[in-house]
This record gives C-alpha cells, sequence and structure tokens, in this order.
C-alpha cells in the first residue's frame, strides 16, 4: 500500500506527466498539488472516496480535461473549477 499524502509531492514534479488517473479508497487524508505542480498534466481523472483533492493557486497550469466521481472534493481555483462545468457538457 502507497502512503498517498507522500506520494503527490514527488509526482507532481515529473516533468512530462500529461495523464494521471488517482484512485483512493480507503482514508481521509487530501491530496494537494502544490503551486507549479503538475507542469505538464493535460488529463486528471480522479475517484476519491473521502479524501479531497486540493490544488493550490498555478498548479497545474495546461490542464485541459478532468474528471471525477465526487465534484464537492475537487478544490481548485476559479480556472479549474470552469473545467467541470465544460467536462461536464
Amino acid at each position: 500500500m502507497l502512503d498517498i499524502k507522500n506520494l503527490t509531492p514527488s509526482i507532481e514534479r515529473l516533468p512530462k506527466l500529461q495523464a494521471l488517473r488517482i484512485l483512493v479508497l480507503t482514508g481521509a487524508e487530501d491530496l494537494t498539488c502544490s503551486e507549479g505542480g503538475f507542469p505538464q498534466l493535460r488529463a486528471l481523472h480522479l475517484l476519491l472516496f473521502r479524501a479531497r483533492f486540493i490544488v493550490k493557486e498555478g498548479g497545474m497550469p495546461l490542464l485541459t480535461h478532468l474528471q471525477f466521481n465526487k465534484p464537492e472534493n475537487f478544490i481548485a481555483p476559479g480556472r479549474l473549477k470552469q473545467l467541470i462545468t465544460n467536462n461536464a457538457s
């Protein structure tokens, strides 16, 4: 079992990561994307059951596709919240 809290800081710095799928079945620890995190990420698919995914301002600057099971668990700046509306239609 991976310690998900320590995984996010490691993978958010991968310079060529363009797509990511995260599945968190247990635990309630939040995942955080820091400012400048995931610089090349374009697609994110989240399946979170208790944890929240929090994106700081300046994180995921190239994200264009977002899919998730619980919108209330995705906390992000306005530009990323706009993706929720755009991808839902």
